[in-house]
């Protein structure tokens, strides 16, 4: 392998992912700390799984259309 291609793959990997900057995109846990609020603050949220309605049950969330649990 070249020099300026090891090299150029290493600057591409070595850089920080901003491809979802912008485009409303959230990480995993943006994600889960806003099911987690919505858990908390209303009782209900939508899954994360599967887009379904997750409803707080004691400590936890679960799903009601595919019975995930958060926990």
């Amino acid at each position: 392998m070249s020099t300026t291609l090891t090299q150029s793959l290493f600057e591409l990997f070595a850089q920080p992912d901003t491809t979802s900057v912008g485009r409303g995109s959230l990480t995993l846990g943006e994600r889960m700390s806003g099911v987690w609020e919505g858990l908390l603050s209303n009782g209900t949220a939508e899954c994360p799984v599967c887009g379904g309605p997750m409803e707080r049950a004691g400590d936890s969330g679960h799903c009601l259309r595919c019975g995930s649990v958060l926990s």
